[in-house]
């Protein structure tokens, strides 16, 4: 594995709405990595807080100000100002790990073809979170987005960056789309387009568990996601249209799972199960019997189906990252 020399230029985009009481520590989360971000782009998406005066006495900072048109909108606004060879996200209540950015960097070192970088996040509630230890060792592996959407699906924007051209490429972030589930749409996105995802094994991004936080409200309304992962599975048949076997599976997986949790069914499930039948219905098996009861819901499996389908989907997530891993490294070894 030959490390690439070549310097990227990495802006941090931070989409900012009445966040006064967090951009701060956002801001300052960066200005603190150990590899400089080249610049940092705060988009004021409309606030009627704080917020602009804040950011007006902060430094090294770019700040674009717009009306409220959402964070779809906000994040677009900040990639078109950007300079950079990537666009690294950052949510203004969300901050990062000291080497956040060291590692985004590792990644496209030892793997320049990269155009989509995620690492692993975890979440906190309290007001001054324990400073984690340094990172010391990362594994990468490439997924293909369907695949790992299919087990986990759990990426973040505040940890992900995208090539700016690939971002623009694909239309960026969906404007209609003003609060939740943007994030999916794109990434589902940036996959029809043939990208693949390089995911990073290191907790780099901190997610803040607050009240007014979209998890916690607009994204708990059934209908809501229902209709979002309708818009998620129009794109997805982009993706299973002459496709392999393993694409096809997890994009059944995918559904299946939703349906075991339960989340409601969608319309685009009858369009996925039309190609299911036309390409990999004889072949599929009992497992596949299975996933197909479950994702048209036509009769109630039993739990003992259930506890099989959930046991694959284990299974074939982990034998799918093992199968993707493409490097592994330590820091140390570089400096």
């Amino acid at each position: 594995m030959t490390p690439d020399k070549r310097i990227y230029k990495l802006s941090v985009v931070i989409p900012a709405y009445n966040v006064a009481g967090y951009v701060q520590q956002a801001i300052h989360s960066v200005h603190a990595q150990t590899r400089r971000a080249d610049e940092v782009v705060v988009v004021n998406d409309g606030s009627t807080d704080e917020t602009a005066a804040l950011l007006a006495d902060l430094p090294g900072i770019k700040v674009v100000t717009q009306s409220n048109r959402g964070l779809s909108a906000a994040r677009n606004a900040g990639t078109r100002a950007a300079t950079g060879d990537f666009i690294v996200l950052l949510d203004a209540d969300d901050y990062w790990h000291p080497q956040h950015l060291e590692v985004i960097s590792r990644v496209l070192i030892y793997r320049p073809e990269a155009k989509w970088i995620s690492t692993c996040w975890t979440s906190f509630n309290s007001p001054n979170p324990t400073m984690p230890l340094p990172i010391t060792m990362q594994k990468v592996i490439r997924y293909d987005y369907p695949l790992y959407a299919a087990y986990r699906n759990r990426l973040l924007p505040s940890a992900t960056a995208v090539a700016r051209d690939t971002l623009v490429s694909i239309g960026g972030f969906p404007d209609d789309v003003r609060r939740s589930g943007e994030d999916k749409i794109c990434w589902a996105n940036l996959a029809a387009a043939g990208h693949h995802l390089y995911f990073v094994k290191a907790a780099t991004c901190f997610y803040r568990l607050h009240p007014t936080s979209i998890s916690s409200t607009e994204a708990a309304s059934t209908e809501r996601l229902s209709t979002l992962f309708d818009r998620h599975s129009r794109v997805q048949h982009a993706i299973l249209a002459g496709t392999s076997t393993a694409s096809t599976l997890a994009f059944l997986r995918g559904m299946a799972l939703r349906t075991l949790l339960p989340v409601p069914d969608y319309t685009g499930s009858a369009e996925a199960l039309r190609i299911w039948d036309q390409k990999w219905g004889p072949y599929a098996g009992l497992i596949g019997k299975l996933f197909r009861r479950a994702i048209s819901m036509q009769r109630p499996i039993t739990r003992l189906s259930q506890f099989t389908l959930k046991a694959y989907l284990r299974l074939a997530g982990i034998w799918t990252a093992r199968r993707a891993r493409v490097c592994q490294f330590v820091f140390q070894e570089d400096r």
